[in-house]
């Protein structure tokens, strides 16, 4: 969310969201372009079963993920916990598509805070000596149920994350303290560590409360919120599907994500921390907006993509849409990992270089978005409304 420490962000990303912004409050006095009413509602429909398709897959995802937890709270073991964090990992990788759609008061955007927000401060979870934090502190935290938890999620500040996957993350990695990999909680912190049935009630109820945030998104997606926004005028649902994208690449990844990592080489700026998981939540990001623009959710859906919906209003401008998301893909690719040593070094280092690089194609592609509002001329964009 754009909701961290922005002084760090720069003046350019500012302006890419100021760019966006006008784009889609109608900055702009171009004629209104002939936009094909039939292939409008065709992208919108596509990018409506994309999102049906991309969370989906998340509650599937966090569903085995609970699954797998459970039975590794029951059983605590070196195999059970690798096994948690492989499920851990596969319900990330799904969930990061789905952020395209995000930053508009969708669905996601009202549960988005008990579900993927960073960082987490490790002390408000545990501290380092084990004795204070929520998983050891009975007497303000008596109870380690889903709704305890979303009660003290963000309760004394925007790092005292209690929630969702980088509070799962931490709980099954635990400090990451390597260099060259990620952290390397044992399986006994769930068998004969101090607070031990704490530790694992605390686990298994937020996996829960992931599945039941997640449970609301896709129902949603599958039908009254789907059917709500597919009944809006074209245009409006168009600017709210352009601002989700353009927000994420210009606001989120290029800001939040790498701006703000790059500028202060520190760990704590890093999304997935614990797990050493960045390099690919920013992969998958990057696809989930290719996945939009090209109108596919592979294996699941293929239909009319932003990129072919601009062909018939500017043609060079659609070429250019679907040249520049694909090459940031490429790019945040060759972010080698761990990220947390990537963003090491001088500005010669290879893994500094490699993060410019994925800044430079993100910072043309918020343009790309801009332009496509105007292009489009998607003006008054509806204010963000909670999701009913």
């Amino acid at each position: 969310m754009l909701r961290r420490r922005i002084s760090h962000s720069g003046s350019g990303r500012l302006a890419l969201t100021a760019a966006l912004a006008a784009a889609l409050s109608g900055g702009c006095t171009r004629a209104p372009p002939k936009l094909d009413a039939q292939r409008a509602r065709a992208f919108l429909a596509t990018y409506a079963d994309i999102a049906r398709a991309g969370y989906g897959a998340a509650l599937s995802d966090a569903r085995a993920l609970a699954t797998s937890v459970d039975a590794f709270v029951q059983r605590p073991s070196a195999e059970g916990l690798l096994r948690a964090r492989a499920a851990w990992l596969t319900a990330r990788g799904s969930y990061a598509q789905t952020e395209a759609f995000r930053f508009y008061g969708g669905p996601i955007d009202s549960v988005e805070l008990l579900v993927n927000t960073w960082p987490v401060d490790e002390n408000y979870l545990e501290s380092e000596d084990g004795r204070t934090g929520l998983v050891a502190d009975e007497a303000r935290y008596p109870e380690l149920s889903p709704r305890a938890l979303a009660a003290s999620n963000l309760e004394q500040g925007e790092t005292s994350v209690s929630t969702g996957y980088h509070a799962i993350e931490f709980l099954l990695w635990g400090r990451d303290r390597n260099a060259s990999g990620p952290g390397d909680r044992s399986f006994n912190d769930y068998d004969q560590a101090p607070h031990s049935r704490r530790r694992g009630q605390y686990l298994r109820a937020a996996a829960a409360l992931l599945v039941e945030n997640l449970s609301t998104v896709d129902a949603a997606w599958k039908g009254e919120y789907r059917a709500s926004f597919l009944a809006r005028p074209a245009e409006q649902a168009l600017a709210l599907a352009v601002k989700g994208l353009g927000t994420l690449s210009g606001g989120e990844l290029l800001g939040e994500r790498l701006t703000v990592a790059y500028e202060t080489r520190s760990q704590e700026n890093e999304h997935s921390c614990f797990s050493d998981n960045t390099h690919e939540d920013l992969r998958l990001d990057a696809l989930g907006i290719e996945n939009v623009c090209l109108g596919r959710y592979p294996g699941i859906v293929q239909g009319v993509g932003l990129t072919e919906l601009v062909r018939g209003v500017d043609g060079p401008l659609a070429a250019e849409l679907e040249r520049d998301v694909s090459a940031v893909v490429a790019a945040i690719a060759t972010i080698p990992a761990p990220f947390d040593q990537a963003i090491l070094g001088d500005d010669a280092a290879p893994g500094r270089q490699a993060i410019a690089r994925a800044m430079t194609a993100l910072r043309v592609e918020a343009q790309d978005f801009a332009k496509v509002a105007s292009a489009l001329n998607l003006r008054g964009a509806p204010a963000a409304e909670r999701t009913p």
